[in-house]
């Protein structure tokens, strides 16, 4: 900032020179207190009259936009001086987030980044799928810088930050909020819609639906609307399934099954996933994988399991049921443990099948599990996976969303097809690349090991 008319504008004048900030540089390189005389800025001092009591009427605010309101002139960015300021060097500035460390909460800008996750969620609530990964990727970047953002030039310079998010950083700088997330917080379409997207089965596109058929709550829907089962069952629980689980609670839950797995089957071993793995301390469900060394004591493993589960009263609904059979994903419902048991093919796996389910060999079980100590139920999805997948659907499951979307967009550049079930070289998935563990994983993908805890 050296033009003399910005410096006009921010700088009082006083007796004291008013220099450039070669000055210093120079000072620190020569090791001695320099002469100010070539360094000087000479400012045509203009005297400015002091406001007069009645101020210019306000701008009509229905005019601009929320963002447009605020000045984006660079001389007024952040209320501050500091308008260019370079990333800090040792962040790892790359698009891929698979590249860098991201831990799951950040010690810096953390009400920016609830504010933009606020403005992610009413993108995704209204199925706006590229604008909602901007936001992603956006707050991924954030997350993993080292340091409080001071400018919104800072945040532009950072890969995942567009010109828009740029902006909506730059007034949050500038007035401590954003208002369009400030306004999310009081929508109540927002509010009705994330509330239907908590129920097991319900994308976006039939939460829409809801709100286009007038339904402004669950019990709206549920006595009026044509539900399939799961869908019914989905809401049923939904009180119990939306409590947040602790570490605790996870252990209390890995525990019983890894003991009902190995009186069944010796010899296999337990592996805990999802957001557990990742260090969370608090989750909304357990995910775990579940392999023996022996290929062929696998295939019926799940099944005999969620059998025995049942039996036990642990396992009370299951939610859904797959295995593949001719290479293809199919789902189907088990004996019911009781007369009461509710099973269906899940209304969102039908709809929103990955197509990692259409080539996947991992047999699951997604459950409402009775946790003992609480009486609560609570969501359990219980994978079995052979040996030769077992290490890529430990990476796979282990998350988190945005990590696992940019490890497979970082691997189609390097030639590479990377499912939960494998890492291949065709995208055919006829040529896959063994791996023995899941730092190998990495090493083939080409990618700096990261603990789960930073796969965020």
């Amino acid at each position: 900032m050296k033009a003399p008319a910005r410096l006009a504008r921010h700088i009082e004048t006083t007796q004291a020179p008013i220099v450039d900030v070669k000055w210093i540089n120079d000072c620190v390189k020569e090791e001695k207190k320099l002469s100010t005389k070539n360094y000087a800025i000479h400012l045509d001092v203009v005297q400015i009259p002091l406001r007069q009591s009645s101020p210019e009427p306000a701008k009509d605010v229905e005019e601009s936009t929320p963002l447009e309101q605020y000045s984006t002139s660079d001389s007024s960015d952040e209320g501050n001086f500091i308008t260019e300021i370079d990333i800090d060097p040792n962040f790892h500035n790359s698009f891929h987030e698979c590249l860098r460390p991201t831990p799951y909460e950040s010690k810096y800008n953390k009400e920016l980044i609830r504010l933009l996750e606020l403005l992610e969620m009413k993108r995704h609530t209204n199925g706006e799928s590229m604008s909602s990964l901007s936001y992603r990727h956006a707050i991924a970047a954030l997350k993993a810088y080292p340091r409080e953002i001071r400018s919104s030039r800072e945040a532009q310079q950072i890969k995942g930050i567009g010109n828009k998010i740029k902006e909506s950083i730059r007034v949050f700088l500038k007035t401590g909020s954003i208002p369009e997330a400030k306004a999310i917080e009081s929508d109540v379409k927002f509010h009705v819609m994330t509330r239907f997207l908590k129920v097991w089965g319900v994308g976006q596109n039939l939460a829409q639906e809801w709100w286009n058929s007038g339904y402004r709550s669950l019990e709206e829907v549920y006595q009026n609307a044509n539900l399939p089962p799961t869908i019914k069952l989905g809401i049923e629980l939904l009180d119990q399934l939306e409590q947040r689980l602790t570490r605790k609670d996870c252990e209390e839950i890995l525990g019983i099954i890894e003991k009902e797995a190995k009186d069944l089957l010796p010899g296999c071993e337990i592996y805990p996933v999802g957001g557990y793995r990742r260090g969370k301390e608090s989750n909304g469900d357990v995910d775990l994988v579940l392999s023996h060394p022996d290929e062929l004591n696998n295939q019926n493993f799940l099944k005999d399991l969620v059998d025995r589960l049942c039996s036990k009263g642990y396992i009370v609904h299951k939610l859904r049921y797959s295995e593949p059979s001719a290479n293809r994903f199919e789902e189907k419902s088990l004996a019911d443990a009781n007369k009461d048991l509710i099973d269906s093919v899940s209304y969102r796996s039908r709809f929103t099948a990955t197509v990692d389910a259409m080539f996947t060999t991992t047999i699951q079980c997604y459950s409402a599990f009775l946790q003992p100590s609480t009486g609560i139920l609570r969501q359990v999805d219980i994978l079995v996976a052979p040996p030769s997948q077992l290490y890529t659907t430990i990476l796979g499951w282990t998350g988190s969303r945005q990590f696992e979307r940019s490890l497979r967009s970082y691997a189609e550049t390097k030639g590479l097809h990377v499912a939960s079930f494998g890492i291949f070289t065709d995208r055919s998935h006829s040529h896959r690349i063994p791996v023995t563990d899941e730092k190998q994983a990495f090493e083939v993908i080409g990618i700096p090991w990261l603990e789960p805890e930073l796969r965020n």
